[in-house]
C-alpha cells in the first residue's frame, strides 16, 4: 500500500540515481524485454536533507504517485547540475567515497561522472528507440555530445584525463600532483563512454597501465577491485589485449595460489575475487575485502562470451 514503509540512505552523492537507467538499459537490450518497462512503480519520499546534513538513514514512504518504470528512469537524469566546467557537481560524492569532500560547498565537478552520464545516456536513448520516444531520445543524445564536449575540453591534461575539480577550481589527477597524480577511473571510462578522440583514450589506458599497474605485486593501485575490472574492460574494448591479460592475470585469485610465495602474501579465499589489495609498504599483494560480488559481477561480463 501507499503507507508502505522502506529504510535506507538518503544521501547527496550525485552518481547514485543513474545506476538505475544504466542497470535497465542493460537488462533491456540483453533479454529483449520490454514490458518491465511499462510496469508502474510508486514514488518514495521523506524530508530533504537539511543544510549541513550530509546523509540520513530514515525510514520512506510511497507518495502515492505511480509511473512507468520507463519514466522513473527518464526523471533520473533530470536533477544533475553543471559546474564552471560544463562538468556535473560532485555534491556529496561520487562513485569513489574517498572525493566526498571535492564538491561540499557545491562547485566541485566530477569527470569520472561526466563520462559515465554520457555512457548512461546513450545506453538509455536505444530504450528511448524501443519506446518509440524520439523527443527524449533526442535529448539524451544531445547531453551525451555535451558530455564529451566537456571532458574533451576541460578535462583532458596532456596524457591523461583529471579525475575531478575541487570546490575552488583545482584540478584533481593532474601528472606532477602530491596525491592523486593519475587516477583510473577516467582512463578507463574514457573508452567505456565512448569518448570521440580515440587517440587520447589509448595514450590514457598506456598512462594508466605504466603509472598504476604493479605486475609483480599483482595490483592496480589506488582502487577497488571494481575499478580494476573497469580497466580491464576498456583494455580489451581497446584492443590492448597483452596489457588486458597482464591485469587479468593479476587480479585472479587462483592465480596467486599457483606458488606457496603467492599464497602467503595474498592470504585471502583463492575462489573469490577480493575486494582490494593492498599496496601499502610491507603489505604488498595482500587480499583485502573478500566476498565482494560487485567487482565479480563486473568481471563474470568480462569473461562471459
Amino acid at each position: 500500500g501507499d503507507g508502505y514503509l522502506l529504510k535506507g540512505v538518503r544521501t547527496r552523492c550525485s552518481d547514485d540515481r543513474l545506476w538505475l537507467p544504466y542497470a535497465v538499459a542493460q537488462y533491456v537490450r540483453d533479454t529483449g524485454d520490454r514490458d518491465l518497462l511499462r510496469r508502474q512503480l510508486p514514488f518514495l519520499s521523506d524530508a530533504p536533507l537539511a543544510p549541513g546534513e550530509s546523509s540520513r538513514y530514515d525510514s520512506f514512504r510511497h507518495t502515492g504517485e505511480r509511473a512507468s518504470l520507463y519514466e522513473h528512469c527518464l526523471r533520473a537524469f533530470a536533477p544533475l547540475r553543471t559546474g564552471r566546467h560544463s562538468l556535473p557537481l560532485m555534491e556529496g560524492g561520487d562513485w569513489n567515497d574517498g572525493f566526498d569532500a571535492l564538491g561540499q560547498k557545491g562547485e566541485g565537478e566530477s569527470v569520472w561522472l561526466a563520462m559515465f552520464l554520457r555512457k548512461t545516456a546513450l545506453e538509455f536513448a536505444r530504450v528511448c528507440n524501443v519506446m518509440h520516444d524520439a523527443a527524449a531520445r533526442e535529448k539524451l543524445m544531445r547531453l551525451a555530445a555535451e558530455m564529451a564536449e566537456a571532458c574533451e575540453q576541460y578535462a583532458w591534461a596532456g596524457d591523461r584525463y583529471l579525475r575531478a575539480f575541487a570546490d575552488d577550481g583545482t584540478p584533481v589527477g593532474k601528472a606532477g600532483a602530491a596525491q592523486c597524480a593519475v587516477d583510473l577511473l577516467p582512463q578507463a571510462w574514457a573508452s567505456l563512454a565512448e569518448l570521440p578522440d580515440r587517440e587520447r583514450t589509448r595514450t590514457a589506458l598506456e598512462t594508466a597501465y605504466r603509472e598504476l599497474f604493479d605486475e609483480v605485486n599483482g595490483v592496480v593501485r589506488l582502487q577497488y577491485t571494481h575499478a580494476a575490472v573497469w580497466f580491464l574492460m576498456a583494455l580489451k574494448k581497446e584492443g590492448m589485449t597483452q596489457e588486458a591479460d597482464s591485469v587479468l592475470h593479476a587480479l585472479l585469485p587462483n592465480e596467486k595460489y599457483r606458488s606457496p610465495e603467492g599464497k602467503a602474501v595474498y592470504k585471502t579465499e583463492p575462489y573469490a575475487l577480493a575486494g582490494d589489495v593492498y599496496s601499502a609498504e610491507g603489505m604488498e599483494g595482500r587480499g583485502g575485502w573478500s566476498l565482494y560480488t560487485g567487482a565479480a559481477g563486473w568481471l563474470l561480463q568480462y569473461l562471459a562470451p
